[in-house]
């Protein structure tokens, strides 16, 4: 039987950007990713009396990024951009990716997080 997850012991990224940008109170897009056109999929699956098999999830033990940067823009009015070094995480992150279209994200995580600009 599997186990409807993936484990991912470390994930290392050199020289990334990631964008981030507020057109709206409602529109965020991150990465490309318009957020709320995420939380707006049709949750309506059918409710069963019976246990559905559980979704997947990712889990993530550890980060290092280096080389990258973040950049915040908001409606067009501000620029907010930072350069950084590394950035490390060790600990635990999970994402339950059966519920990303809810409100509110479905990541738990506890861990140590280390950044140099």
């Amino acid at each position: 039987m599997l186990d409807s997850s993936a484990k991912i012991y470390l994930l290392r990224i050199d020289g990334l950007t990631f964008d981030i940008e507020q057109l709206n109170e409602q529109q965020l897009i991150i990465a490309g990713i318009d957020i709320a056109a995420l939380s707006g999929q049709s949750t309506d699956k059918p409710q069963s009396a019976t246990s559905d098999p559980p979704g997947w999830g990712v889990s993530l033990d550890k980060i290092e990024l280096t080389n990258f940067d973040i950049c915040y823009r908001q409606q067009e009015k501000h620029d907010y951009c930072s350069q950084f070094e590394r950035l490390k995480w060790q600990g635990n992150l999970d994402i339950d990716l059966e519920r990303l279209g809810e409100p509110t994200l479905p990541a738990f995580s506890r861990g140590r997080l280390s950044l140099e600009a």
